[in-house]
Formats: structure tokens, sequence, C-alpha cells
């Protein structure tokens, strides 16, 4: 086909038009093409010991990084998804080539590695944390990290440091100071080193050398052999401590051993001396202490004096407060202690024993003119008759009681003993009371970006603090408030003063402002220098339709920092098993407590850089639901004004080997819900009307359990009761206790009188001892003796019954760890002996006593 002029013309427009086009289309493509992988720098300077990063741009494919000489330059650490990010480190002085190479492309960074100007003014190490060095510098530096630093300890200053230590967190106080976290702590008298290039530090670690006691007594028998050493009355010694006398003169016959610094050899004369013993450790630190020694015969009597510290805290302003509506009188509270063995303690403020020694060991005590009426001797006892007379009784010791009545301030008394047998002979303790006042501290301890943190110990360090006694210790709350947010809430209460915080979490941060309190209460926030993340999540047991409602997660760090109990992060979830903690940047792995205190791990790791949900975290624990009503069925505690149902009360659930693996509470409802193991049947005891009651049994399958209610019962509980001979009265009797079955005696006295309990076992490590009416009414309970003894023996003592009535008498075995639930209580017999103490003349029934003297 012909194409005519015109034609030919159109043709070869369009088809330049149809080059130009495709032209466009080439150009277009070029422009969007993948941009090439480049360093963000070519050259880069760096100081020996110190780091900086290159970042490669562009990265479409995995990073890998490399140096031509390790001992000049070498890459510390890499980061980012395709580790596009690098830290370089300078070795030493001199020149090095980093190579990061994506796919095939290698790019190079010239590096020059300059001489660092050594920098390091101090180190120390805290006295309040020996796990923490203070780094002083010469000139200011905010960008030490820790990769930048070494630490190496040694234990004698002439050998080679020989020991690395970890460092774990690297704080800036300020641009002159940091705190370095260290993986162990330094042992008192080890030197320490920190190394950053060529910057170089080493101190020894001493701990303050300090006196324990200001004053301490030592009692000899005259004629007695003696060979004491008195090293150990002093703390934190390096080494040996050698003993002289500062002042004063010791007791005839004794003497300072210069080879051993004990004091040896037979006290001749009898008579108290007062020394001042100094100590001297192997670094000639010196600190002194005042002993008195009491030498004691049949004609000299001996007495030591004491100072003590009464904390007037909230509790005691509130039992002052309800002591002085109820109107108590001395008399009102001799009655008290006669009831619950001639235990003062529960009504006054503090209660102090003097016993001195010698003569015939029976004295009358006589205190000096209080100034403070109330204040009294235990052996003082006031008749109930309208004159209320006062008689002194024959005591081998006394109770220096002090009333709730008492004022701040230093408060000095003298009692002094007469021997009853001479009244010539006598001796004189001097006891001084220091009051100090206490005040409510409060807040939230937050991170450095505001989130609450929970769960960690706070650390309250006065300014006049020497040793470890002296640290105030609470710890950030755990558990939701009303919008289901973690709160981080602290209180505590102390006196005024100066603080130095620290937050133990994975290590112990401290506070760069100090709190100081007045003379009233304060808040305060606690601010951590430290970056905090917002975790939530939810916790569940292994059959996971059973959360794990208000209990306590863990957070473990897997960097393994120099743990403890309480270096764990924690948090309560709510009712729905929610929880919503912050934790600093790291690696975890969480945890719940068993019934036993064991560790159940949560089904995953847990590695938080950012805010962030966790989903659902499952324990390797099975657990079923029980929930139900705790119901009176008795009238028996119409003294504590309950209704039917038994609300805001604790429950303890016993398995069959008498372990305690629950304690719910009922709400103000009675209802209580609990999560046990299957398969098992639980008895249930809770404390209420003055005693520890059984409410009964529950038995849970593998299934939950809903409508388990419990009712108590005072004739199923002393259904089965073993009668105890009361004539003529038996010398003892003896049941078998069965895993966490309590056991029950029956006592109907013939005569009226004063009776005295005994309970005794061996293999339990305390009997709670319980005396009840023929309903079931509390009359009064006994006090455990002691917990280190062989066979535990618990005692009630001088009782007042009636001839003819009818008594139980309840012992409950409290385990083989004491009454630590998380141990279970051991089986076999326990030991009951009834003793009269005193025929009465007329009866005098025994009111019921409130409360109790074993504390639940």
């Amino acid at each position: 086909m012909k194409l005519n002029n015109f034609e030919k013309r159109a043709f070869a427009v369009g088809l330049a038009l149809s080059m130009v086009v495709t032209g466009s289309s080439a150009d277009f493509g070029t422009a969007v093409a993948a941009k090439k992988p480049k360093l963000s720098k070519s050259k880069l300077t760096v100081t020996v010991g110190k780091t900086a990063t290159l970042t490669v741009k562009n990265a479409n494919k995995r990073v890998k990084w490399s140096t031509n000489k390790k001992k000049i330059a070498k890459v510390a650490s890499k980061s980012g998804k395709k580790s596009e990010k690098a830290v370089i480190k300078g070795v030493k002085v001199g020149k090095a080539v980093i190579t990061a190479k994506v796919g095939k492309k290698k790019i190079k960074c010239k590096i020059t590695v300059k001489k660092q100007a050594p920098n390091f003014k101090s180190v120390s190490v805290d006295n309040f944390d020996r796990s923490c060095l203070v780094l002083k510098l010469k000139k200011k530096d905010t960008s030490m990290k820790v990769v930048d630093f070494s630490v190496v300890t040694k234990e004698q200053n002439a050998g080679a440091y020989n020991k690395k230590i970890n460092v774990e967190k690297v704080v800036p106080v300020n641009g002159t100071q940091y705190r370095i976290y260290l993986q162990d702590a330094i042992p008192n008298g080890s030197y320490v080193q920190i190394t950053s290039g060529n910057s170089k530090a080493s101190s020894q670690f001493k701990a303050p050398f300090y006196a324990e006691e200001d004053e301490v007594n030592y009692t000899i028998e005259k004629g007695t052999n003696i060979d004491k050493n008195f090293g150990s009355l002093f703390g934190n010694a390096i080494g040996s401590v050698k003993i002289s006398t500062k002042s004063g003169k010791l007791p005839d016959g004794l003497a300072i051993d210069k080879k051993e610094y004990n004091v040896k050899g037979i006290a001749t004369t009898a008579g108290t001396s007062q020394v001042t013993l100094q100590g001297v450790d192997e670094m000639g630190r010196k600190a002194s202490v005042k002993v008195n020694f009491l030498v004691y015969d049949e004609n000299t009597l001996a007495v030591g004096n004491d100072s003590y510290d009464i904390k007037w805290d909230k509790s005691m302003k509130e039992n002052a407060a309800a002591q002085a509506a109820a109107n108590e009188t001395k008399l009102d509270m001799d009655k008290v202690a006669d009831v619950n063995g001639g235990n003062y303690s529960r009504s006054y403020a503090a209660v102090y024993t003097v016993e001195p020694v010698g003569g015939s060991g029976h004295y009358t005590f006589t205190l000096d003119t209080p100034d403070d009426a109330n204040v009294r001797l235990s052996t003082d006892k006031v008749s109930d008759d309208a004159a209320k007379t006062v008689t002194k009784q024959n005591a081998t010791s006394t109770e220096l009681c002090i009333p709730y009545t008492i004022s701040a301030g230093t408060h000095t008394y003298k009692v002094t003993a007469a021997d009853v047998t001479d009244a010539q002979r006598t001796c004189t303790a001097t006891i001084t009371v220091k009051v100090i006042p206490y005040y409510n501290l409060n807040g939230v301890v937050k991170s450095s970006n505001g989130l609450a943190i929970t769960g960690a110990d706070v650390e309250l360090i006065p300014s006049t603090a020497k040793q470890g006694e002296d640290i105030i210790e609470t710890t950030s709350q755990s558990n939701y408030n009303g919008r289901g947010q973690c709160v981080g809430e602290y209180d505590v209460e102390v006196p005024a003063g100066t603080y130095t915080v620290k937050v133990a979490g994975d290590v112990a941060y401290e506070m760069t402002q100090k709190i100081k309190v007045a003379k009233a209460d304060k808040s305060a926030t606690i601010s951590v220098p430290e970056r905090f993340y917002a975790v939530s999540g939810k916790a569940a047991y292994s059959n996971s339709s059973n959360k794990l409602e208000r209990k306590r997660v863990y957070f473990e760090s897997l960097n393994n920092q120099y743990e403890t109990e309480s270096g764990n992060y924690s948090v309560d979830t709510n009712s729905t098993g929610s929880f919503n903690v912050a934790l600093p940047a790291n690696t975890y792995v969480a945890y719940v407590l068993d019934e036993k205190g064991n560790r159940k791990y949560m089904s995953s790791k847990i590695t938080v850089t950012k805010d962030m949900s966790v989903g659902t975290l499952k324990a390797n624990l099975t657990r079923y639901s029980v929930e139900g009503i705790a119901f009176n069925g008795t009238a028996i505690d119409a003294q504590t004004n309950f209704a039917d149902k038994i609300t805001d009360v604790t429950l303890k659930f016993y398995d069959e080997k008498g372990l305690c693996v629950a304690a719910p509470s009922t709400d103000s409802k009675g209802y209580y819900k609990v999560f046990l193991p299957g398969d098992k049947t639980y008895t249930v005891k809770a404390f209420f009307a003055g005693a520890t009651r059984t409410m009964g049994t529950v038995t849970v399958a593998k299934e939950n359990v809903k409508g388990a209610n419990l009712t108590y019962s005072p004739a199923t509980e002393i259904a089965g009761a073993t009668a105890y001979a009361a004539s003529p009265l038996a010398p003892e009797s003896v049941l078998n206790s069965t895993g966490g079955n309590d056991v029950i005696w029956s006592f109907a006295p013939t005569q009226n009188g004063r009776y005295s309990f005994t309970a005794t076992s061996a293999v339990n490590k305390g009997v709670e001892l319980a005396l009840f009416d023929a309903n079931m009414q509390f009359i009064a309970s006994g006090t455990i003796d002691s917990l280190q003894a062989a066979v535990v023996k618990t005692e009630l003592k001088d009782v007042e019954l009636e001839a003819n009535k009818t008594y139980y008498i309840k012992a409950l075995p409290t385990g083989i760890e004491g009454r630590d639930g998380n141990y279970s209580q051991a089986q076999g017999e326990v030991k009951l002996a009834i003793v009269m103490k005193q025929q009465a003349a007329t009866p005098t029934p025994v009111p019921p006593v409130s409360g109790s003297a074993i504390t639940k």
C-alpha cells in the first residue's frame, strides 16, 4: 500500500512521538532503581577504650562486619534487623580498617585509634551496696558505657589482680561521677581495679570498722575460770582484732592474753567493773565498747545496765488511743497478764527484763520515782480492793513496763534489787529508754520515663547509718488500683532525718537526690535512673481455663545478675489474671511460686525492648478452682459481732501431710475462692473468735468445684475428745497428731483453782495451745517456749477454773519449721500435762479474753 505525502509525514511524526515516550519510560525506570549500600562514615577517629557506631545505609541484605586489625580496633557488638549497626571499640593506638560486607559488596571505613588521656580520679566501693563502685573522673565525660570498663580484684596487696568481675550497669550521676554496678560483690578487705583504655584507678575496700553495741554486760560467777574473746563485739574487721583496755580496770584475777587477745583468768573479787575495751583490726582501725563485768557470789549481787529504743509509730499511737478509750487500769493489765502466762507485752508499749544474779537468787524490786506515773514493775501487783494496794512480789527477775503514755525523748530508770534473805545486799540497774517518733513516708517508685515500678525493694539509709541494721526497708506494691493499673506505691514509717534511697531490682539503683523527712508525714516520688517499659499480659495455670487470679508473678533476668529473691521484679495479677508491670530492657522468664515455695516457670521467654503485650503466660502448674461460703453454725462468735456468715477471715487448707497449700480470705459476704491441686481432700481451718477452729473438709477431683460451703460446728469439733483424768489428776496424757489434724482433750476439774497446762512435741516445731469452755468459747491461749529446743514446750499458766465444769484443750501442731506454712506438719505424739497451781476458796470464772498470744 502506497502512502501519499501527507500520510508519510503523519506516520513519521507518530513514530517520533513513540520514540519519545519509550525513551521517557526508560529514564523513569532508572530513577527508581535500588540505592546502593553505603557506610555512615568513611573515616572515623576513636579513643582507646572508647566506642563509636557505624551504620550501613540502604542495607538490602544481612551485613557482615570485620576488622583487619583486632588489636587496634574491634567490632564490639552488632544490632538491627540486618545487623546494619556496629559498635566499634578502640583497643590500642594505631590504624585499622573496618569492612561491612553487604552481599558481594564491601564497604570500608578507615579507623584511627588515638591515645586516651587518663581521666580516672578515684574509685571506691559503696558501703551499703558492695556490688557497686563509685567512680570519679578528672574531667567531664558522659559517654561511657558498660563495654568501656574492665573490673578485676585481688585479695592481697602484693598479689596480682586475678579475678574478673562483669559490669552489669553503668549509671552516670553527673558529668564527673558514675555508679558502676557489678555482677558480684566485693569482699571486705579486697582490692579492686577499674580500667578503661589507659585510665585506671584502684583501691582497697574497707567497710567501716565499728563496735556493734555501745555497752554490754558480761556476768561471771566468782571463782570461775574464763577465756573470753571479745573480738566478736566488732563488725567489719579486716583480719583478727586485738583487744586492749582503754579505760577502767578488769576484775581482779582477769587479764588480756597478749597472744590470743582473749580475757582470761579466774575472777577473785565479787563486784561490778565497767571497762572500755578498744578493738584494733589488722588495718589499724579502732573502735571501742563499754563492758560491764558483773562478778557475783552468794553474798554479792550484780545486775547489768541496758539501753533501748522505742519505735513510736502509727500502731503505737493507735494502741495508746485504744487503751485510753478503754480506761484500762494497772489492775486490768495485771488480770490480762495473769491469763496470758504473766505476759505484760499486750498491755504496754515495751517491756524490759531486769534479772540480777548472786545472793539467794530471789529478790524484791524497787523502781526509783519514774517520770511517768504509769511506768511500773511487773512484780508490783495491784490488789483488787478499794485502796488498790500494791504488793511487792519476790521473784528471780522483774520487768520494767513502759506505758503508751510515755513521751518522746530519753528516759532513765533505776531498778534496785534487794536479796530477800538480806535486804542490805542490793544492786541497781540503770535502764535508758529512748522514745523515737516515726513519721509516714509514702509515694510511688517510678522509672526515668515515669512508669510505676512494682515489687522492687526500697532501702532508706539514714545519714547516720554505720551498718546494715540501720537501713529501713519497704517494697513498692505489686497490686492493682481500682483502674486495673499497677500503682508501684511504697509506704513506710521512718524517724526524722535525711535518707539516701536505693531501689533494688536487678541492681540496687541509687537516687541522685536524697529524701529529707522533717517532723511530719511526707509524700515523695522515688525516681530510678533507668528507662523501663510497660509489659502487659495474662497469667494462667497449665489448664488455661483457670487464670492465675491475684497471684504474684516474678520476672527473672536471664543474664543472671547477682540475683536474690528480691532482685526479681514482680507484680500481682488481678481478678481476671491480668497484669501490667514495668521492666527495664532485658530478657526475662516469668514464674510463680507453688505451695512449697518452688518456682514454676512460665511457657516462654520475654525479651523487653519496648512497651509490649505478651499475651497469656502459662505456668507449669495445674490447679482447680474451689469456691463457696463460710457459715457459722453456732453463736460462739457473738463476742466478735459476726453474723451467720464468717466474713473477712483467712481460711487455711491443709492436705493429708499437714501442708497448708492455700490461705484465701472470705469477703464481706463470707464468699471465698481458691485454686488447689486435684485428687485430694483438704482440712480447712480458720482463726476467728479468739482461736484456730476446724471448719470441715473439702474434696477436690480433677475439676472445678462450686458450692463448696463450709459450716463451723462446735459439736463436730469436740466429737471424740479424749478425757483428761481429773481425779486423781493425771501426770500426763498423750495423743497422736496425723498430718494437719489437731488433737483435743476434755477436762472437768474436781476442785476450784488455778491450773497450768503444758504441751510438748518432739516431732513438730511448735504447738498452738488453746483453752475453751464447754460451748467452745475461747478462754486463753499458750505461747511457744522455744523453736530451737529438741522438744518444743507450749505453756498456758495460772488459769482459774471452776470445779465440775467441762473445758476443752486443743493442741494444733504448727509444722516442722514452726508456723511456716510452706513446711508440712510432722506426725507424732503431742503430750499434755495439767497441774493445779493453787486451790481457790471460791469459784471465780475467768471471762473470755479477746485475742491470743499466738500470732496469726
